[in-house]
Parts: structure tokens; sequence; C-alpha cells
């Protein structure tokens, strides 16, 4: 079972402005718990780099309940800023219940015109993602 789930918004402020509000997205979300900052430096390159590890905590949709032991999710988030080019990349995948549930997720900011900055996400979630699928 494979769930996408893809979306674009332009929001009306500015790249600076629509980013800067990653790094505190999470402060009241429900089911984030902690985040921790593994990485985080300016590369060579002059873009920023950052890797955090985000617990998560929530209630699995009971189809799932039987085959995960734990009821902590940790997503590893990539982010990469480039502040010449005004672009922001964010990746984010699980790292513990990968056989049962594997999520993906992959963002991107860019500057639109009059000063907004547009916004594309896609989620993809797969259920048993190693099992081998019919007629393989």
């Amino acid at each position: 079972m494979v769930r996408v789930q893809d979306q674009e918004v332009t929001y009306g402020h500015p790249f600076s402005a629509v980013t800067a509000s990653l790094w505190s997205k999470y402060d009241t979300h429900k089911h984030v718990k902690q985040v921790d900052v593994i990485d985080r430096h300016i590369g060579e390159d002059g873009r920023l780099y950052s890797t955090r590890l985000l617990t998560m905590e929530g209630n699995l949709p009971a189809m799932f309940r039987p085959f995960c032991p734990v009821r902590c999710i940790h997503m590893l988030e990539h982010v990469v800023v480039d502040c010449e080019a005004q672009t922001m990349e964010v990746r984010a995948h699980n790292i513990n219940m990968a056989s049962v549930l594997e999520a993906l997720s992959a963002s991107d900011y860019r500057p639109a015109p009059g000063n907004s900055t547009h916004y594309h996400i896609n989620i993809t979630v797969r259920a048993f993602p190693n099992r081998k699928r019919r007629g393989s």
C-alpha cells in the first residue's frame, strides 16, 4: 500500500520569513516530543546544512498497531539552505519501524513574484515497504 500526497502553496511572505519559521515549527506540534540537532554547519559552498532528529509520538492507525510495538517514531530531517539563491530543501524520513512503515517527505521553498515564497511538498508513505509484491 502506497499513499502519496503532493501539494503546492504560495505564501504571501518573503523567503526569509517563511524559511525562518521552519526552525521553530515543531515547538507547538502536538505529536513532536523532542527535536535534537545532530549537525549544523556552513559548507564550503556557502550553504547551511542541518540534520535534526525528530521524536514523534501519537496514535497509529488501528491496522498498524499489531505490527508496531512502539508508539514513538524517529524521523531524520535534512535541510539545505542557500541564502544567495533563496532556496531551501527539506528531506525527512523515518529511521525506526521502517520494515512496517516508510514515510518520506520532500519539501522545497523558492522565491515567487511579489515578495512571496513558493512551497512544494511531496509525502510518500508505504506500508510494509520490504514485502515482495505479487508478480515480482
